[in-house]
């Protein structure tokens, strides 16, 4: 299958973060399979640019067409208790797709993705 590769913006929040995703996902009938923090961006001489300050890297596989897209659902390990992580990846016909080190809101947080 075709992978495609985007940035999104670190210094954006987790829940806009996987809106994102989850908006991508759907627009290209694709998911997610890699998710992973970029190296900080800094401006040049308080020049403007395009590039996120604090990037966040990701990789998607177009799916089969008759394949439904599942939604992302992340949790930033650090903010939840570990039994509200073990409860989310036992959800019916939930599993963890990646466990990597992302940008929310400008500082690096451990993240878990489930579909």
């Amino acid at each position: 299958m075709e992978e495609k590769h985007f940035v999104l913006d670190g210094d954006s929040s987790l829940q806009q973060q996987e809106d994102s995703l989850n908006t991508a996902q759907s627009l290209l009938h694709a998911e997610v399979k890699i998710y992973a923090k970029g190296e900080r961006v800094a401006p040049a001489n308080g020049a403007a640019t395009t590039v996120p300050q604090h990037p966040n890297f990701v990789t998607i596989e177009r799916i089969d067409d008759f394949v439904n897209v599942k939604d992302i659902f992340l949790v930033i390990l650090g903010d939840v208790a570990a039994e509200d992580i073990r409860q989310a990846g036992q959800q019916p016909s939930r599993s963890r797709i990646f466990f990597s080190d992302v940008f929310v809101g400008g500082v690096v947080k451990k993240v878990a993705g489930y579909r």
